[in-house]
């Protein structure tokens, strides 16, 4: 009889174990995306858009060719944005006219335009509205991050993927460089 007990036990010992690794790795889980959900607080709050364009001779014209966009990048937050960069997609195939604002900071909002080649060619009989362009914008944030947003879109960190051996070498570099020789070991 006390085999059958110390089976029973070890069934339930075992679902218990089970059942605790999973709730763990459920906590583990809510944790991250609680800490990327606050990690991406201020990169919501920026929105890049088109607010006018330039025809050949005269402004927000849509006969002939686009030569010029203007672009506006707004930061609803409190905190400013660092090192930003905007890019509009013309089209596929088409590189993207790209403004480089690296070394600036926004606090509210930046304004300004962009050229590119080649043109943006209307059809006459075709809708377009070059303010539906997508807009991608990369930004450093108040906490270090750096975002990319495309148009309406969720924001997401733009994080340098190094293979993992180079991770580590990287990691014992900075630490050795830190250290001189007559130190003692810091363990």
């Amino acid at each position: 009889m006390q085999a059958w007990g110390s089976i029973l036990s070890l069934v339930v010992s075992t679902g218990a174990l089970i059942f605790a690794g999973w709730l763990l790795r459920h906590e583990i889980r809510v944790r991250r995306e609680e800490k990327a959900d606050s990690d991406a607080a201020q990169a919501r709050l920026v929105v890049g858009r088109i607010t006018g364009w330039h025809g050949k001779n005269e402004k927000y014209s849509l006969h002939g060719p686009i030569r010029d966009l203007e672009w506006e990048i707004k930061n609803y937050s409190e905190a400013p944005l660092l090192d930003p960069k905007i890019a509009v997609i013309v089209g596929p195939g088409t590189p993207a006219w790209c403004a480089d604002l690296w070394g600036s900071v926004i606090e509210k909002e930046a304004r300004g335009i962009v050229s590119g080649e080649p043109p943006i060619v209307v059809d006459q009989g075709q809708y377009f509205d070059p303010r539906e362009l997508e807009v991608q914008i990369w930004f450093t944030d108040a906490a270090g991050l750096r975002w990319t947003r495309i148009s309406g879109e969720p924001p997401k960190r733009d994080i340098p993927r190094l293979p993992s051996g180079l991770r580590v070498v990287k990691g014992w570099s900075r630490f050795l460089r830190r250290r001189k020789p007559d130190d003692e070991p810091p363990f």
